[in-house]
């Protein structure tokens, strides 16, 4: 089998019969970028395809494997097809292996990630902390924690407390939006070196938090709950308005 003489076959049959690559494509229904693909020896039509294009060309399926209209012999041109045929399979077989082993390795990774536990907040050092600003989804009313043992209580609290991947949700109703800001500083410094906001979380029961699209859940009710709610007494008001 010699792609470049079939390919130029296909060519000179379909331009002798007054036919575009997309009279072409339509009537064997294929893709034009297929029928390109065949006319510049980048690719050779499917076994399937072999009877149908050799009638809308004209040719003979020998002449159109061979890519020869003076010498071709059945013989040679059923060889042809048959290691043709083998290689499209092996090519096909390769791929659907290589498509599977994704999906598999894919799965893997999704139930890793999915069961893999996470402790909020474990490598945020407490001294670090200047501000925890707190926003009762229920309430309305917002308040910061800035206190040296109530940001070392919140954190301990937090980072302590082993959380599991539930489910997805939108919605958290009655909880707690948190946002912690630290401060960094070079231990032979007092210079502020840089400052930064944490990503947002919500804590919405003693063992329920939630970040971004995933709730997590605890079964020790470690998270600080009451405490926060507490803490809304002391010092909550309701949300300024912004203008």
């Amino acid at each position: 089998m010699n792609e470049e003489k079939t390919a130029k076959l296909i060519r000179d049959a379909r331009k002798q019969r007054e036919m575009t690559q997309k009279d072409l494509a339509s009537r064997i229904g294929v893709s034009v970028q297929a029928v390109s693909k065949w006319e510049n020896a980048r690719g050779f039509p499917e076994i399937s395809l072999l009877e149908p294009l050799s009638k809308e060309l004209g040719l003979s399926v020998a002449e159109l494997v061979t890519g020869d209209c003076e010498e071709a012999q059945p013989e040679a041109a059923l060889k042809d097809v048959i290691d043709e045929s083998v290689r499209q399979t092996k090519k096909k077989t390769a791929a659907l292996k290589l498509a599977f082993a994704i999906l598999i390795l894919g799965v893997i990774l999704g139930i890793v990630w999915w069961s893999t536990p996470k402790r909020f907040l474990k490598n945020v050092d407490p001294e670090d902390v200047h501000l925890i600003y707190i926003f009762d989804g229920n309430t309305g009313k917002e308040f910061n924690l800035s206190d040296t043992a109530e940001i070392r209580f919140f954190i301990t609290s937090v980072s302590g407390m082993e959380l599991y991947k539930t489910r997805f949700g939108v919605s958290y109703g009655s909880a707690f939006r948190v946002t912690v800001f630290v401060r960094r500083k070079e231990p032979w410094k007092s210079i502020l070196i840089s400052e930064k906001q944490l990503p947002t979380f919500v804590i919405s029961g003693s063992n329920a938090l939630k970040q971004g699209l995933v709730l997590w859940s605890g079964i020790d009710g470690g998270l600080p709950y009451d405490w926060l709610t507490e803490m809304e007494e002391l010092y909550g008001a309701p949300m300024a308005p912004k203008y």
